[in-house]
């Protein structure tokens, strides 16, 4: 079996398939994906199977490749529309709905979203989640909240987005961003702004990971079972290989929001209530 991911290593998958690839005697190798060029332990014939971790351009022209050699694949954090792959993924759509729904019951009408780049449609699909929260609880998100990514090249997610956010004439009173590494530095721009989370604006992630919880302040975002990912994955890659499974399916892991300290009700909210005590 061969693992192959992009620039972010998921540590947690990966041990859990380590973990679970010695229960079935299974030895793992990790590769790099190089544009245009399969793993040299592909082209010499030496796995039985492929775990791909995370999506994008590169990934995908490999993932279709093995799939015209006929070796079987299994997606982690991925799919590919239209191929017969099967993929382990986090109900990202509706993680994006959790993050989306606790804003707008605590009082927000002001709500920013940022995306993530186009190229991962696993964020694209907390976006859509967000906004079909959004459309649901009649919070629309205006156009000027509807912030792209822009951060191709720079070493802080998020940072640049929420400085344009903050450069509106009416900034957002809260942000959910589509991962927690883009939460993070727009935590760093809001602080440098001189503004505080979450007294002046509200902000949600998605991911968990290990930053997210020693944030100053703990940040809220969403959660998903990265050990279970990598045991599924493994599970269906195994029974692909024996020939027990011949039907490609998207499984999807649940997600849960997790509350810790960077969301409140927007401040013109909390000082209302407070004078109508």
């Amino acid at each position: 079996s061969l693992t192959a991911f992009p620039e972010t290593v998921y540590g947690a998958i990966i041990q859990a398939l380590e973990i679970r690839a010695r229960r079935y005697d299974i030895g793992i190798l990790l590769a790099s994906v190089e544009e245009g060029r399969l793993p040299q332990s592909v082209r010499e014939n030496q796995v039985e199977g492929v775990i791909i971790l995370g999506g994008c351009p590169t990934n995908d022209a490999l993932a279709a490749d093995l799939v015209a050699y006929g070796i079987p694949v299994v997606l982690v954090d991925a799919y590919i529309v239209g191929l017969p792959i099967t993929a382990i993924v986090p109900d990202n759509e509706w993680g994006g709905y959790c993050a989306y729904e606790p804003l707008v019951k605590l009082g927000h009408t002001r709500i920013a979203i940022i995306e993530g780049p186009p190229k991962y449609r696993t964020l694209v699909d907390r976006y859509w989640g967000a906004l079909r929260a959004a459309e649901e609880l009649g919070v629309l998100v205006r156009p000027k909240y509807r912030q792209p990514s822009i951060s191709s090249g720079f070493p802080r997610k998020g940072y640049r987005e929420m400085k344009q956010l903050l450069a509106l004439p009416e900034p957002p009173t809260a942000v959910f961003a589509v991962s927690d590494r883009a939460a993070l530095g727009a935590l760093e721009a809001i602080k440098e702004a001189g503004m505080s989370v979450p007294d002046d604006i509200s902000l949600i992630g998605f991911d968990d990971d290990i930053h997210a919880e020693h944030a100053a302040p703990p940040l809220t975002t969403v959660h998903f079972g990265r050990e279970q990912m990598g045991n599924l994955a493994l599970e269906s890659l195994v029974a692909t290989i024996d020939g027990k499974r011949d039907l490609a399916t998207r499984i999807c892991v649940p997600t849960e929001l997790v509350v810790r300290s960077t969301t409140a009700a927007p401040r013109a909210l909390r000082e209302e209530n407070g004078a109508h005590r």
